[in-house]
């Protein structure tokens, strides 16, 4: 049994990871795959580490925070500020988020351990879904006018009133 309780044994990212680049080292013959392999572990590498001063932030000052979401404040951080532009991280980014779909399946598979819970208690867990959601779409709404009505402002405010 691993951690989750059930007998499914999860392939981690980073053996994905490593199974892509070995494919990409394997077939390797003018150097060109080696170049984009050693970009992509540059990138990861960059990641990681944003993501373990994240979790040690967290450890050292003691915060009722998961060291990831640290991480991911960081990372935008950096990005905002220039320090790090989209640029140097783009290719790893782009192959995390194809795989997206893989970090689903451990909930997934917790969700159907705790089936029980799930049916006695589940109306709650929908009711609070729905909140949430109408909640997200109303703000995405908002801020999506808000941005219209200033772009249409600028608009307005840069018309040549010269006769």
């Amino acid at each position: 049994m691993n951690k989750s309780g059930c007998g499914i044994k999860f392939i981690p990212l980073y053996c994905i990871i490593i199974r892509h680049l070995y494919l990409i080292f394997h077939r390797t013959k003018d150097g060109v795959y080696m170049k984009k392999a050693g970009k992509i572990l540059f990138q990861l590498s960059i990641l990681v580490i944003i993501y373990q001063v994240g979790n040690l932030t967290v450890e050292y000052l003691h915060m009722q925070i998961p060291g990831n979401v640290i991480g991911i404040v960081l990372l935008f951080l950096l990005l905002w500020s220039g320090l790090i532009k989209v640029e140097q991280i783009e290719s790893t980014v782009g192959f995390l988020l194809k795989h997206l779909g893989f970090f689903f399946i451990p909930i997934s598979v917790g969700l159907m351990t705790l089936g029980d819970i799930v049916i006695t208690k589940g109306w709650i867990l929908l009711v609070i879904l729905l909140i949430s959601a109408f909640i997200g779409i109303v703000a995405a709404g908002k801020t999506t006018q808000s941005v219209i009505e200033k772009n249409e402002k600028e608009k307005v405010d840069y018309h040549d009133h010269a006769l």
